[in-house]
């Protein structure tokens, strides 16, 4: 699954896509960007 990772604003952070592997385990593979610094963001 495509999952856009977004700021405040609606921009577009990161694009990364989410991959199910079983019921309870998930993958998410991150593209080039800093996500640390979106999450940061999101929880100041």
């Amino acid at each position: 699954m495509y999952i856009p990772l977004v700021d405040k604003d609606g921009g577009i952070v990161n694009d990364p896509v989410l991959l199910r592997l079983n019921e309870k385990r998930f993958w998410l593979s991150i593209a080039d960007s800093n996500v640390m610094l979106w999450e940061r963001v999101l929880h100041i």
